[in-house]
């Protein structure tokens, strides 16, 4: 049985997902196979000894495996311990179901009819003339979104002038969407299509035909796709190598797509201008000859370049070293170029060039409260008028020229990005769905067989993003960043410290407003108060959760440690400089470590520095001079690794974790993550516990937004 309904929710067994009218959880398929023998015997008790046989036979699990995977369904169904409306708990004996069950093809013609006409209702809905087909459920739950509340940057109801009244669904796939972008005359939308951490392809949809092209012949790490005005050619950047799951290298160029015989037959895109020492991207097309985009060189340098295509001529059309350049976005209208960016002090802002005569205007930007932190916006043009949209979580944004935003808050949990005009301005195309990221507890024992002595327990499963979970130094005690009450917030669990390592119940500690951002947190060193950086500003938790701000005279960047009481190691900017520090909590006084680009910093027990630069190489930096790690030589290390008392712990590209002694000098492999890591966390080796930051899944689809 692949599908099924227990009450109002949909369980897909095929891809490990229970559905709800507004939203998806993916489960791991052992915590589905539980439900399944459940509804099988609906109304009836099953034994704990009946479930364990039938899941997990001849596998010995810890005792109260069961239970989590009892919590995981009822808090995925909305249903708790206390209240039991659908899985009931027989103490000492087992469970039943109490909802009805239907299985998929039990389901009434009347069942089948509605659907049908339901269906039938939301493909009529874009403009006349067009066949876009809502597909399937689509993975995003959007084809139900039949009323979208809109709401203005105060927050009043507000009539958009964006078409946004209706959603359609353009994909349905498993694979992640990213990227979407209308051809000259409206009719195909061409887009990224992920098959890997780190391969993607791009694919084109005609919206008339309904059907989906393969464009490259082979996968890379393609950029943003642009058309050309006459709709002949696709330009976009490329990552020449990328040979680790877990991180891009190489450099970028600019490659080009002739879309008629891709169309026909899948192409290997055309190297526009190769990488060397520089890295390009943002490509966009100026006419049917020039293609426009950065320029990024080894040092701080970066342009905004324009390459003819016939003659091979590079023209430079503006220069920074002040600025990191976001994104790229030309009016045919205006002949302008807008260009988003941020400084070393992460203040975003927009300079528009205009074309015409090469001036330029650096414009302020002015988002609304609550994203006034953030650092990197994505603009594109209205086709007509002289304003750019934007997304951020679930809004989208109007921008003027003098840098206001006018908000328009979409009612769903997807988070929106990459929005794109149709070239007359009646719909916008746009990828939608949750990245969805997990905190898990690894054990691990010494042993021979490295990619097997350890084990998971996933703290909190949610199906939104939990990450850079810290345990708490002499407690049992973990922090963590959550999104699981609507916006970014601190939270608290704990583990119990015998052997059945229960994890606790999760309560919320912080309840800020306004979208807060909050970039980093550690616990104090006698784990007391929890240390964030929330929007630029370092904040002070205890247990109670209250708070108290820290003011400093530069701008905060990074809290990578406690190593010591009252102190905490961050990175900050001060003089247009990228400086390491550490800062005294009670009496401000700071002792200055490291000046120059860096990545991550830890410092050991015996006052040992350590620092990774923006090359991934990670060294100790004594007497003015950095020493590379003794052993590491030819090993891709990622930039993050944590310090536990005078041990290092370090991550490779193919998630190995070594073990580096700082007095022996000497390194060990402990294990490898065998499932998809983004960050390691926190770390206790003298327990064998590491907390890591995992992506349990990503569902990103292209979707019209429409009226």
């Amino acid at each position: 049985m692949n599908e099924f309904y227990v009450g109002q929710y949909r369980v897909d067994m095929g891809r490990s997902q229970i559905v709800a009218q507004d939203a998806i959880v993916s489960m791991e398929p052992k915590v589905l196979q539980v439900l399944l023998i459940l509804a099988e015997k609906q109304g009836e008790v099953v034994t704990h000894q009946q479930i364990l046989d039938k899941v997990w036979k001849d596998v010995s699990v810890a005792p109260n495996t069961l239970q989590r995977c009892i919590t995981q369904l009822r808090k995925a169904m909305g249903d708790s311990a206390k209240e039991q409306r659908i899985i009931k708990t027989h103490p000492k004996m087992g469970y039943s179901l109490l909802v009805d069950v239907s299985w998929q093809q039990h389901l009434s013609s009347n069942q089948q009819s509605a659907s049908a006409a339901v269906g039938a209702k939301v493909d009529q809905a874009p403009f006349k003339g067009r066949s876009l087909v809502v597909l399937g459920t689509a993975g995003l739950i959007i084809v139900g979104l039949l009323f979208i509340m809109l709401t203005n940057s105060n927050g009043t109801a507000a009539k958009s002038d964006l078409p946004i009244d209706k959603l359609t669904a353009l994909t349905a796939t498993d694979k992640k969407e990213y990227a979407p972008t209308f051809s000259p005359d409206g009719r195909y939308i061409a887009f990224q299509r992920y098959i890997g951490l780190c391969e993607n392809e791009i694919w084109a949809k005609d919206l008339e035909e309904n059907r989906e092209y393969l464009l490259t012949k082979t996968s890379g790490i393609y950029g943003t796709p642009s058309w050309s005005p006459n709709g002949q050619q696709l330009a976009f950047s490329n990552v020449t190598h990328c040979s680790m799951k877990s991180d891009f290298q190489g450099c970028r160029d600019i490659r080009t797509l002739n879309f008629a015989l891709a169309k026909s037959e899948p192409q290997d895109p055309q190297i526009l201008k190769s990488c060397n020492g520089e890295n390009y991207s943002a490509a966009v097309w100026l006419d049917n000859q020039r293609v426009a985009f950065f320029e990024k060189s080894s040092g701080r340098e970066s342009r905004v370049v324009a390459l003819n295509q016939k003659t091979g001529k590079l023209e430079q059309l503006y220069q920074t070293s002040r600025f990191e350049f976001d994104s790229l976005s030309y009016s045919q209208m205006l002949n302008t170029l807008a260009v988003t960016q941020h400084n070393l002090e992460l203040k975003a802002s927009m300079l528009l060039l205009d074309l015409n005569d090469g001036k330029s205007e650096l414009i302020e930007l002015k988002p609304p409260a609550g994203y006034s932190s953030i650092v990197s916006w994505y603009f594109e043009w209205h086709p007509t008028d002289p304003y750019l949209i934007s997304a951020r979580g679930n809004s989208l944004f109007e921008i003027d020229t003098d840098g206001e935003f006018v908000q328009h808050s979409i009612a769903t949990m997807q988070t929106i990005s990459d929005p794109v005009f149709h070239p007359n301005g009646e719909s916008i195309v746009a990828s939608m769905g949750i990245f969805d990221k997990d905190i898990q507890l690894v054990e691990w024992q010494d042993s021979i067989d490295l990619d097997k002595a350890y084990q998971f327990e996933t703290i909190h499963r949610s199906i939104v993003t939990d990450r850079e979970a810290k345990f708490q130094p002499g407690g049992n005690k973990v922090t963590y960043i959550s999104d699981a009450s609507g916006s970014q917030q601190i939270w608290l669990s704990t583990i119990d410290s015998d052997e059945s390592n229960q994890i606790g119940e999760a309560t919320q500690l912080s309840h800020l407003t306004d979208n807060p951002q909050i970039y980093a947190i550690v616990w104090s060193f006698d784990g007391r108060l929890i240390v964030a950086l929330i929007d630029g500003k370092i904040t002070l938790f205890n247990l109670d959760g209250e708070m108290t701000s820290i003011a400093t005279d530069y701008q905060v960047l990074d809290i990578y440690q406690s190593p010591s009481e009252d102190q905490i190691l961050i990175e900050i900017v001060e003089q247009q400089q990228e400086k390491v520090i550490s800062l005294n909590l009670k009496t401000m006084q700071r002792q200055d470590f490291y000046q120059g680009d860096v990545s991550w910093a830890q410092l050991t027990s015996s006052g040992d520095f350590f620092v990774s630069g923006n090359d991934k190489t990670i060294f100790q930096w004594k007497d003015n001079s950095a020493v590379p790690l003794a052993g590491t030589e030819g090993m891709t290390l990622s930039a993050i690794f944590l310090a536990n008392e005078n041990t290092l712990l370090l991550n490779d590209r193919d998630n190995s974790l070594w073990r580096y002694d700082v007095d022996s000098e000497q390194l060990k492999k402990l294990f490898r993550i065998n499932q998809p890591l983004k960050h390691i966390d926190s770390v206790i080796f003298s327990e064998r516990r590491l907390l890591i930051t995992t992506v349990a899944s990503t569902k990103k689809e292209v979707v019209l937004f429409h009226r």
